[in-house]
């Protein structure tokens, strides 16, 4: 038995799921670099095993639920090759400029075909807001006038969307509201995207990073791209938004955040 195999035998162990045992919440491995690779990228290593076929387990909902009771999850975070991503998340800068565009080709520029298959019809990737019996097309659209009416769009008004998207909320606020937008991605696929579909429309996209905005606009908006900032940036990605903003303009960000850091 392997040294892996042994750490990650104990660790199950801890939940009563064996390696290659007789109960229906057992793990059965076929392939042993299951062990390593589980050690070396945690919970995706083992997520990720398993659609490769290294491993499975017939009450896999049973499996689940034992490990979550023990805590393994927790137990995993703190292997070396996390400590180490740990330890680079907080004393490097994962959010430059020039990273920033990596984060757009990766976790963007799949397939706006795949993107309109799970998406409404205004394509928006952010929270919506429900309301009893909204289908997902009805909470977006909730959502897009709730953040339009609390900017107090009007004609006439400039509005700055960092992180635009698809353009959906630019295109959105400019039909309905007649302002005039310039919206910004990082996204390539998103700003093909954009720029075809907001045609006709008083909606300028753009290529760029929000660290490269020029002008002052009367409004900034900003949905659910916070979250790729990084904290090394926030007091730049601030300092931007003020300097992109009129003396009497608004800003509204919207992100996800919670009370204790996951990384």
């Amino acid at each position: 038995m392997s040294n892996a195999q042994d750490v990650l035998t104990n660790l199950l162990a801890l939940a009563d799921i064996s390696i290659n045992g007789d109960r229906p919440w057992d793990i059965q491995v076929h392939d042993r670099r299951f062990f390593s690779r589980v050690l070396a990228s945690g919970t995706l290593g083992f997520g990720e095993s398993y659609m490769d076929g290294w491993w499975d387990c017939d009450a896999l909902d049973e499996m689940c639920c034992r490990a979550i009771r023990a805590g393994l999850e927790k137990r995993f975070a703190f292997r070396l090759p996390n400590i180490w991503a740990l330890l680079t998340a907080v004393l490097a800068n994962q959010q430059t400029s020039r990273r920033s565009r990596k984060v757009g080709r990766v976790h963007y520029d799949l397939s706006n075909d795949f993107f309109e298959a799970m998406l409404d019809p205004n394509m928006q990737y952010s929270c919506a807001l429900f309301a009893e019996g909204d289908d997902l097309g009805s909470a977006q659209l909730r959502k897009l006038d709730w953040i339009c009416e609390r900017l107090r769009l009007r004609p006439s008004l400039r509005l700055l969307d960092i992180g635009c998207g698809w353009g959906g909320l630019a295109r959105y606020a400019a039909r309905h509201y007649g302002c005039q937008v310039v919206g910004i991605t990082i996204s390539r696929e998103q700003f093909r995207y954009a720029q075809r579909w907001c045609r006709g429309s008083d909606v300028e996209i753009q290529l760029r990073d929000y660290r490269e905005v020029t002008g002052r606009f009367d409004r900034v908006v900003c949905v659910g791209m916070v979250e790729h900032v990084g904290y090394k940036n926030y007091r730049t990605y601030m300092r931007t938004a003020a300097r992109s903003l009129a003396e009497d303009g608004l800003f509204l960000c919207q992100g996800i955040c919670g009370n204790f850091s996951r990384v």
